[in-house]
């Protein structure tokens, strides 16, 4: 019986230390709150990227890079991420059908740099969101005329510096 009790202890541990650590990390008082604009689905980032290439604001207010604060939880990191990787897939297809390409291309980078500029701030927990996000928006980018791919580069310089 000894040795029984000795693997159940251990495959008890096994299955509580993956919810200690992700309880661990994902509260305390270093948890910012995500804006309630963030969490409003693919639409309200869809609604707010029109303004790009000038400062995009969900809702009026919320920049892009706001979505992923430092030390976000896990929750709400997984619905901005879920939220945005939609929208740069989205985008990215509606440019390969030729359906406003340069518009399309424009939005996703800009996208991507607004996801590159709140990463810079957050100690490396969205380096994988923004992987993601950059192959998503950049899907098939390289075959696109130059003026969309110049379109591309003009967003990602502006949410860089205003996402």
């Amino acid at each position: 019986m000894r040795g029984f009790d000795s693997i159940r202890a251990k495959a008890v541990l096994a299955m509580a230390l993956p919810s200690f650590i992700l309880g661990a990390t994902s509260c305390g008082d270093t948890d910012p709150a995500t804006p309630a604009a963030c969490l409003g689905g693919p639409s309200g980032f869809r609604e707010a990227l029109v303004d790009a290439p000038g400062p995009v604001r969900l809702e009026g207010e919320v920049a892009i890079s706001d979505c992923l604060p430092r030390n976000q939880g896990v929750g709400p990191q997984e619905s901005v991420g879920r939220s945005l990787l939609l929208v740069a897939g989205g985008l990215a297809r509606q440019r390969d059908r030729g359906d406003g390409a340069e518009t399309a291309a424009l939005r996703d980078g800009y996208l991507v740099g607004a996801v590159r500029r709140a990463a810079g701030d957050s100690e490396g927990i969205h380096s994988a969101l923004v992987d993601r996000i950059t192959s998503a928006a950049g899907s098939g980018l390289g075959r696109e005329p130059a003026q969309v791919r110049q379109a591309y580069e003009r967003g990602l310089a502006a949410g860089l510096e205003n996402g």
